[in-house]
């Protein structure tokens, strides 16, 4: 059985960034630190080589958009008792 990949602490930056604020993936990759910004993102978005950071990315997606909607459910339920 394969070991999973771990993050590196430039690839976890550039995976926060790219799940939390609204920026390009070669915005993320250039705050991450990344000296070739527009390659490492490309390659880290396509690349199978970085299935990790893909995997790591889609589970924090799914992780805040249902803390998301837990939170809008509970908006919504606030409103109806108005």
């Amino acid at each position: 059985m394969a070991r999973k990949k771990k993050l590196t602490k430039m690839q976890e930056v550039f995976v926060n960034l790219m799940v939390y604020q609204d920026l390009t993936q070669t915005d993320c990759a250039h705050r991450a630190g990344f000296k070739n910004p527009e390659v490492i993102a490309s390659r880290m978005m396509n690349n199978p080589e970085y299935a990790h950071v893909q995997e790591r990315i889609q589970q924090m997606k799914a992780v805040s958009y249902t803390h998301l909607r837990a939170h809008e459910t509970r908006e919504e339920r606030g409103w109806r008792r108005v």
